[in-house]
């Protein structure tokens, strides 16, 4: 039977941010499930929508038998601390030499793609790195990515194939990992690695910007899916998360297998236009203001919001500039009638 080793870790690093991921954080897991270890985390994800969970059911059609590393997840702050790092490195790492002892064919990461630790900007490609040389250049590794990952020419070297989230606000966790596993059934089949072909773009792009509900990203996806399709590749395009302040902090557009040039080349001219990403973001002062104009005949309530999937970028959240910005032009008293009791601003 085909063993498959699986193992998660997921951080999305605000380099800014002042709060640290310490391995606390990572026990706690707070958004996303606590730090698990061997067979619980196929249990706490089987049938979840997320890739770890897609991957688990695409395995048991595939007839794989999954051997359970660990599952490390903490919500999006500042740096991975050395001492969170190493303990899960050294978990997934201790697994798979004991896994290796009683056979084993390849190996599934569910990825971020956005940690920076303290000690190495490229988290990931690091953890790639050390896994790459316990198991040799034959052992099949395959990632799922979040479309927010940084992806380095480094990761992409170490890894087999790696396959991202094509949605943000993100719904297709599951789908993802179910594409993971088939392009490590592809691996398999073959013997040999896909062909892959990547470029990266020369310029950030605003997280604000990357809604696939909206213009540009939404044609772009879908573009994407029609390219993946007309190609035979499984394309990926990830627009990066620029928090992540470090030197491979870049979007990326890569794929593997079928026609896999052409098909990235002819997404990368469509992604690469830069002024398609320009954005109009307004201040405090501006959004109240709009806010408190809206309100003069809403018969709902008004929500000023962070439009992105997680508050402040991974920042603490704690600062009062918007309150500030609200008490200064007098919200919850210009119109309490519009606003009503107990529904102030």
């Amino acid at each position: 039977m085909t063993r498959i080793l699986v193992a998660g870790y997921q951080h999305e690093t605000n380099t800014f941010a002042p709060s640290l991921a310490t391995w606390a954080a990572f026990q706690r897991g707070d958004a996303f499930p606590a730090y698990g270890r061997g067979a619980t985390i196929l249990e706490t994800f089987r049938g979840v929508n997320a890739p770890l969970g897609g991957f688990i059911d695409a395995a048991h059609a595939q007839g794989w038998q999954l051997v359970p590393s660990c599952w490390a997840g903490a919500t999006p702050s500042s740096y991975v601390t050395t001492e969170a790092f190493e303990r899960i490195c050294d978990a997934i790492l201790t697994d798979t030499e004991a896994a290796l002892a009683q056979g084993l064919d390849g190996i599934y990461l569910d990825l971020h793609g956005a940690a920076v630790a303290q000690h190495a900007d490229d988290s990931e490609a690091e953890l790639l790195a050390r896994l790459r040389a316990r198991v040799g250049p034959r052992m099949p590794i395959v990632t799922s990515l979040d479309l927010h990952a940084n992806v380095t020419p480094r990761m992409l070297a170490l890894a087999d194939a790696m396959v991202a989230y094509r949605t943000y606000p993100h719904v297709d966790m599951a789908a993802t990992g179910e594409r993971a596993a088939a392009l490590l059934a592809q691996r398999l089949a073959s013997g040999q690695r896909p062909a892959l072909h990547a470029r990266a773009l020369p310029f950030l792009i605003p997280l604000n910007a990357q809604s696939t509900w909206m213009a540009p990203a939404q044609g772009l996806y879908a573009q994407l899916e029609e390219l993946s399709a007309r190609h035979g590749s499984c394309l990926s395009f990830c627009m990066g998360f620029p928090a992540a302040d470090f030197e491979g902090c870049v979007p990326m557009v890569w794929g593997h297998g079928g026609e896999v040039e052409r098909a990235v080349e002819a997404l990368y001219e469509a992604v690469a236009e830069p002024t398609q990403w320009t954005l109009q973001v307004l201040s405090a002062a501006d959004a109240v203001a709009r806010a408190l104009q809206v309100c003069r005949t809403a018969s709902r309530p008004v929500v000023l919001a962070d439009t992105q999937d997680n508050p402040g970028a991974g920042g603490d959240s704690n600062t009062t500039g918007m309150l500030h910005a609200l008490l200064a032009q007098g919200a919850g008293q210009q119109h309490p009638g519009q606003v009503g009791p107990g529904r102030q601003l």
